[in-house]
């Protein structure tokens, strides 16, 4: 499993290539359990949906990729939304399925992490005064994708943050 990006709480697009030791097995589906935590859009992709279902008695999202054709072999794109954090379980699932539907293999694959942005928050920190605040967001794009326009921060109930009028000011170091 090879994501370009792995950030929390985001829809990112995942490859996969599934390959056996029989090369005259064909699998024409694939049903794919992800770690817990992380869960499938049901349009998961060209050949991927998921209807909300989990594996067996777990919290771990089932999706599956369907063809006409075997899809061993072949580069597999399918998308998922990962949790806030990483969690403990990393491994991903894979049951693969013939032309009639019987079950001819099954593996595992190891997951990846979620990747948390670099952050740092500074303010003056004197007890019951109105400070300002400067968060410094790091991402490791060489340019940030126009689509970064809202930034969410989420204090502690003790905290009020406020950006009114011309509060909120970009800084460049």
């Amino acid at each position: 499993l090879a994501p370009l990006r792995s950030p929390p709480n985001a829809r990112i697009s995942v490859n996969l290539q599934v390959s056996t030791l029989t090369p005259t097995v064909r699998m024409t589906q694939l049903s794919l359990v992800a770690p817990p935590g992380f869960r499938f859009p049901p349009l998961c992709g060209d050949l991927c949906s998921s209807f909300g279902e989990f594996f067996e008695d777990t919290d771990r999202a089932l999706a599956t990729l369907s063809s006409s054709e075997s899809l061993l072999g072949h580069q597999l794109t399918f998308e998922v939304s990962t949790p806030i954090t990483t969690p403990q379980v990393l491994t991903w699932l894979i049951r693969g399925y013939g032309a009639t539907g019987e079950l001819q293999a099954w593996g595992v694959a190891p997951g990846f992490k979620v990747n948390q942005m670099l952050a740092e928050v500074w303010y003056g920190g004197v007890a019951g005064l109105s400070a300002e605040l400067a968060v410094v967001l790091t991402l490791d794009l060489p340019t940030p994708p126009a689509q970064l326009k809202i930034l969410e921060l989420l204090a502690p109930a003790e905290l009020k943050l406020s950006c009114r009028g011309n509060a909120m000011k970009a800084l460049n170091l």
